[in-house]
């Protein structure tokens, strides 16, 4: 290694710290999801791969099934062990919603994926559909008739948000697989991830103000932003997921989903994930993602798609000149909150600046995010005045 200064010297030593630490705390109130359960946990990952690999065994799925619909104490956190050195954690929340309605917002092709989930995903796309360059299918169009299940594989590619401990945002590619089927006259969707090699290096990126405003800055620069971790080189190893959403109609329409989540990350091999890491995170995603499926103003999916057609026939320059406004006033507020985040502000304008080597996908995301606000009764930081087939909501709801 080339450095070898005091500042590189307290960093190597952080490392046995923080993972001891971090291991410390991952010791206490953790319940072992049923090691029973493994068989159908590898049966379900193996369908995240194109092409689907066949014969869906229904006896393991009923029993994947039939643990999330199993009464738990959900203040402790779970874990199904490691799985190629991933930890794990198993998580629930509720939707008040029916499936259609939640397929019909998450899983529709006139509607950008990210749009659900501002607090994890800075951006994500499908970018192959059973082996082939085509749109999701609208799978809410196939509730009438489920049998046998419906099944989509494809690939998608994900940058998240940044991480609220070490400040690092990552980019990779899964594997996904959609199972929609139907169990004793429930509608169920079983989303299934698999990471598909190791991640793009990780980056430094800032969290502005509260994580739930959705406010955040992407450097593009390689560490992380934790003081003393800022020269380190991590990345996401390998990951894996399985979301159970199961529908039940009585007393009221209600969605419960269960979370099953691996992650392995990390530097120079090490994985300092734990089990508690990963319930903070889903919890994150939960909190933000219930508010936003259960708007009311976000239930006519048709006339929301044509609002994100609107941000999709923008050129670039009129991307660059909004996304220019949002920054600006991002910077009025935060400035004086991090100084990397007003080191970026200073090198944000200028030909050789931050907003001129975005790339349109960035930022359309941007403005998705910003007219998700203005919905929402939040503050959208621009104008998106130019967008209007939808009504505001009066106040933030949830």
């Amino acid at each position: 290694m080339q450095k070898t200064g005091p500042k590189f010297l307290h960093c190597f030593f952080l490392i046995p710290i923080l993972i001891l630490g971090l291991q410390a705390a991952a010791v206490a109130d953790i319940e072992q999801v049923p090691q029973e359960l493994s068989p159908a946990f590898e049966h379900l990952i193996s369908y995240a791969s194109t092409p689907s690999p066949g014969h869906l065994d229904a006896d393991l799925v009923n029993q994947v099934i039939q643990f999330v619909n199993q009464d738990k104490n959900l203040k402790n956190t779970f874990s199904m062990g490691e799985r190629k050195g991933a930890a794990s954690n198993y998580s629930e929340f509720t939707l008040s919603r029916t499936l259609k309605e939640v397929l019909d917002l998450v899983y529709n092709p006139a509607i950008p994926p990210h749009i659900t989930t501002p607090a994890s995903i800075r951006r994500s796309k499908w970018i192959q559909i059973d082996g082939r360059t085509q749109a999701l299918p609208k799978l809410s169009d196939y509730l009438a008739k489920l049998d046998p299940p419906v099944i989509v594989n494809g690939v998608e590619y994900v940058e998240n948000t940044p991480d609220t401990f070490s400040g690092a945002y990552y980019a990779y590619e899964l594997d996904r697989a959609l199972i929609l089927t139907r169990q004793k006259g429930h509608n169920i969707l079983i989303s299934i991830s698999r990471q598909r090699n190791k991640s793009e290096v990780g980056k430094k990126g800032v969290v502005l103000g509260s994580d739930d405003n959705w406010d955040y800055l992407y450097t593009g620069e390689k560490g992380c932003t934790k003081a003393g971790l800022g020269w380190v080189d991590s990345y996401m190893y390998n990951s894996a997921s399985i979301t159970v959403y199961y529908e039940v109609t009585d007393p009221t329409p209600q969605v419960r989903c269960g979370v099953f989540k691996w992650i392995r990350a990390g530097w120079a091999g090490i994985n300092l994930v734990q089990p508690h890491h990963i319930r903070d995170g889903v919890d994150r995603f939960a909190r933000n993602f219930k508010s936003i499926i259960e708007s009311p103003v976000l239930a006519d999916t048709v006339r929301l798609s044509k609002a994100f057609e609107q941000i999709d026939r923008l050129s670039n320059d009129e991307l660059r000149q909004k996304v220019r406004r949002y920054y600006l006033h991002l910077k009025e507020i935060y400035h004086e909150k991090s100084r990397l985040a007003l080191r970026w502000f200073e090198q944000l304008p200028g030909k050789d600046g931050y907003l001129a080597k975005m790339t349109p996908e960035e930022m359309k995301a941007i403005l998705d995010t910003a007219y998700l606000k203005h919905l929402l009764g939040m503050n959208p930081g621009i104008d998106v005045s130019f967008i209007r087939p939808v009504k505001k909501a009066s106040r933030y709801p949830g």
